[in-house]
């Protein structure tokens, strides 16, 4: 990215010194804060003898040495202070996507984020990456997080239980959260799109879909927040392969040239365009209520969605 966008500064912000230390021997054959002495072989062996466990207790700029408008952050996401465009997070673990997220918002960035192991979500659920960094493995987001999911979770809860205390009816609703996100954490490749996967898809479309909602919940007097739930193509790029976009910024819409001619083009004419409806999705939601409440979805043979 630095590299495609010399215009921009790229700041990439990491909990393990390990990941901005190859970072930095890639780019500029030196390890982030050191003498350039240490070669990739030394830093395998660093990681053998658990040296890249280290708690990260200092936030840490490193600047690139060769590419100038490229830069390192030892810390957390939520550490980090100084403003920025947009935020870009690829299969940050668990929790690790949500504050990612929350850090966006605060800041009034867009984001691009493909977020990782939901199983990671559950309460019960440790995070090795989190502890070995911090030395601490607490939660940090409460989930469900928007307010429309956790609702509707505590209406089926307080239907089959007579319960007026809602302090026990959002432990039961974070119960129920609980088992989406762990059928939800999936990493068969083969089982992309096949209908044996569809309880699994849909589930983890609810995990990023509660995502999005307290996206836009976040600020609710403010409307100019945009949201999209997609997939890379093609799908079989990666078993995490959703994509959640946002923006507040009409120029920053990635769909607002979609189906303009191109003089439209040409001329720079702004038109906001929002992508057509995926019905896959809806297609998943249906075979898993056969699949859980009866009848059978798909006819043999036919295993692909």
């Amino acid at each position: 990215l630095a590299l495609l966008l010399p215009q921009c500064e790229v700041v990439c912000v990491d909990l393990k010194k390990w990941s901005l230390d190859l970072l930095h021997r890639r780019v500029d054959g030196v390890v982030a804060n050191g003498d350039g002495n240490e070669d990739v072989e030394d830093l395998d062996k660093n990681t053998q003898n658990g040296q890249h466990k280290q708690p990260c207790n200092s936030n840490i700029f490193q600047v690139s040495q060769k590419v100038p408008n490229l830069s390192s952050y030892l810390g957390s996401i939520q550490s980090y202070t100084d403003d920025f465009d947009i935020g870009i997070s690829l299969h940050a673990c668990g929790e690790a996507s949500d504050c990612v997220l929350r850090k966006c918002l605060e800041k009034k960035a867009s984001w691009v984020v493909c977020s990782c192991c939901c199983g990671k979500l559950r309460r019960d659920a440790l995070n090795p990456y989190t502890f070995q960094s911090t030395g601490g493995n607490e939660k940090e987001v409460l989930y469900p997080q928007s307010k429309t999911l956790a609702s509707f979770m505590s209406t089926k809860v307080e239907n089959n239980r007579n319960c007026d205390d809602e302090s026990i009816r959002r432990v039961e609703s974070a119960k129920r959260f609980d088992e989406i996100a762990k059928a939800a954490d999936y990493s068969e490749l083969g089982d992309v799109r096949k209908p044996r996967n569809a309880c699994r898809r849909a589930a983890k479309s609810l995990v990023e879909w509660d995502r999005l909602l307290y996206c836009k919940e976040y600020d609710a007097a403010d409307n100019t927040v945009h949201v999209v739930l997609t997939r890379m193509v093609p799908w079989e790029s990666s078993t995490k392969n959703d994509i959640l976009m946002g923006w507040y910024d009409p120029s920053c819409n990635p769909y607002r040239y979609r189906g303009v001619s191109d003089v439209c083009k040409r001329n720079g004419d702004s038109v906001s365009n929002m992508p057509p409806d995926d019905p896959s999705p809806q297609v998943d939601f249906q075979i898993a209520l056969q699949h859980l409440f009866g009848g059978t979805s798909h006819e043999n043979g036919k295993d692909s969605v």
